[in-house]
């Protein structure tokens, strides 16, 4: 895979985390009925919350992440394995820019209220219920990879890059007799 080329497909991979987050933010308007949680009662809170978090906010973006992550697998016109690394390397950097971004952002803003308070890191760790949306993206990147198979992208009904070789060579090697045919040399 030339570099160029790689280079695009990490970029698609941390453009889908960015695009990631007004589609999240979207998703956590959507208003779950009241009654939802009502008929579930207090102490089952977290199931609640954890159902509704795979519905309204994990599930859309595994498929809008499937998606994209397997058309830009598809578009590479090479093996996934050899795609998904880029693609992959360029959700990480993208996801480690925005959460350095969202401790700098917490930490000010801890500062700002409470300049005495110490930091706690438990801050920002996701809350049990919400690990699927955490986990979504990389679910959408794996179910992509398992849909494209072995796909090679746009062009993949042509066979592989191996026995057009041989095919172009042994057509050429036919021309070649033709010409020496119709010239007088041969058999």
């Amino acid at each position: 895979m030339q570099r160029m080329q790689q280079f695009a497909v990490a970029v698609s991979g941390g453009a889908l985390m960015v695009a990631l987050v007004p589609v999240d933010g979207i998703l956590a308007g959507v208003t779950v009925p009241a009654s939802f949680f009502q008929d579930l009662g207090r102490q089952h809170a977290g199931l609640a919350l954890l159902v509704t978090d795979i519905v309204v906010m994990a599930l859309p973006v595994v498929l809008l992440s499937g998606c994209w992550a397997a058309l830009t697998l598809w578009l590479a016109r090479k093996t996934p394995r050899r795609a998904a690394l880029p693609f992959l390397f360029g959700m990480l950097l993208a996801w480690a820019w925005m959460a350095g971004d969202s401790i700098v952002a917490v930490r000010s803003a801890m500062l700002a209220t409470h300049p005495l308070d110490g930091f706690s890191w438990q801050s920002l760790a996701p809350r049990w219920w919400s690990l699927p949306s955490f986990a979504a993206p990389w679910l959408g990147l794996l179910l992509a990879f398992l849909l494209v198979g072995g796909s090679r992208g746009p062009g993949s009904a042509l066979p592989p890059r191996g026995a057009r070789a041989a095919e172009s060579a042994r057509k050429s090697g036919v021309a070649q007799q033709l010409r020496e045919l119709g010239r007088g040399v041969g058999p």
